[in-house]
């Protein structure tokens, strides 16, 4: 199973000063990021981010290794 996580669903407005500078899916709730989660239910190899921010997509995608900006060509 693959799961996208899509930051450009949100309103321009809808918490623009929370998502300058991280995007939605790098916040923190508890311990731990909604990406974590999500990784370690179904695998970092099933996790494909859509960002609205170009740079914050380079710097995610070095720094964690996830696929960005793409999504899966399966279903």
């Amino acid at each position: 199973m693959d799961i996208v996580i899509n930051d450009n669903i949100l309103p321009d407005d809808f918490f623009r000063w929370l998502v300058l500078y991280r995007p939605f899916s790098e916040f923190r709730v508890g311990g731990f990021s909604l990406r974590e989660r999500l990784e370690k239910l179904v695998g970092r190899e099933s996790i494909y981010l859509l960002l609205k921010n170009d740079l914050q997509a380079k710097i995610l995608s070095k720094r964690l290794g996830i696929t960005v900006q793409t999504i899966p060509e399966n279903d």
